[in-house]
């Protein structure tokens, strides 16, 4: 059997053990964020196959499939068992932090809130007291934040440098923790790389939502403020769990072929071939529409 045989079921293999190991909730969905910078290796394995493939060496090309098997147990290692795990408040970390907020002046009537994120974790919830708070945890170079008002509307910027994380390393990180203010309708823009995010947006009236991301953890969660809300999702190689309010008629356009979909204690209708609709969406109240445009992705629904 030759080398190039063997290197094929390598990768076959290692790409399914991920895929199953992602499933099962024993490997997080980055993995693949470090895999995929590690492509230039598959160009490692073609050069040692014909670097010695007519020698008298030829017994080396055989190092092509034990490099390719390498990769595969390396990121797997890293990632799921080297993994420095966070639990708790920012203030339990030895690091410095960086603290920000823009606060209510009593003039605002909306928000627009833009969030370039890179790679991390990203949390966002309600608040009550400032029109937004956030506090950042990020040992490389601090983000850029910024507003300004326009009649009544209150544009907020923030900007994180970081696009990666350091390969087989855990000592750098990029977190955040953001309050938004519950008072005032939010257009809400969020633009990630590799990253887990927990969006629970159940308090914030939202009137516009988008999420672009590239390998990520998220939790989504939505309230019934809007009377009508379309977000849309852009995302690469996730896992995406989105909880909707009960009575709040559910839109689901998915331009996608996912490698798994759940939607338990959600009835969908399929009146076409990329449209879902839950069974109260034409006589429902308040209506939510996503639009789902995912890589390999794991989507979960529920009611709450």
């Amino acid at each position: 059997m030759s080398a190039k045989i063997v290197r094929r079921g390598v990768f076959l293999i290692g790409i399914g053990a991920v895929l199953l190991l992602n499933n099962f909730a024993l490997l997080d969905w980055d993995v693949w964020y470090d895999l995929l910078r590690l492509w230039p290796v598959i160009l490692i394995c073609f050069g040692l196959e014909r670097l010695f493939r007519d020698s008298r060496l030829s017994g080396l090309t055989y190092l092509s499939p034990i490099v390719m098997a390498l990769t595969f147990v390396g990121v797997i290692y890293y990632q799921g068992f080297s993994k420095e795990e966070y639990s708790g408040d920012f203030e339990e970390y030895d690091r410095e932090l960086y603290h920000w907020s823009v606060e209510d002046e009593g003039a605002c009537s909306a928000v627009r809130l833009d969030i370039d994120f890179g790679a991390g974790s990203l949390w966002i919830r309600s608040g009550e007291e400032a029109l937004l708070s956030a506090k950042f945890d990020c040992d490389r170079d601090p983000p850029r934040c910024r507003y300004d008002v326009d009649e009544g509307v209150v544009s907020i910027k923030i900007r994180s440098e970081q696009k990666s994380v350091s390969l087989f390393s855990r000592k750098h990180h990029n977190d955040a923790k953001i309050e938004v203010s519950n008072k005032y309708p939010l257009d809400l823009s969020v633009d990630v790389g590799a990253c887990g995010l927990d969006l629970d947006l159940s308090d914030l009236e939202l009137t516009d939502f988008k999420l672009d991301g590239g390998v990520c953890d998220i939790s989504l969660k939505f309230g019934d403020r809007a009377e009508h809300l379309r977000a849309r999702i852009d995302i690469g190689v996730s896992d995406l769990h989105i909880q909707i309010p009960k009575g709040v008629g559910l839109k689901l356009i998915k331009d996608t072929a996912l490698s798994s979909f759940d939607h338990r204690g959600i009835k969908l209708e399929k009146p076409s071939g990329s449209t879902y609709l839950s069974e109260d969406y034409s006589t429902a109240e308040k209506k939510i529409d996503i639009f789902l445009d995912a890589g390999l992705s794991s989507l979960a629904i529920s009611s709450r």
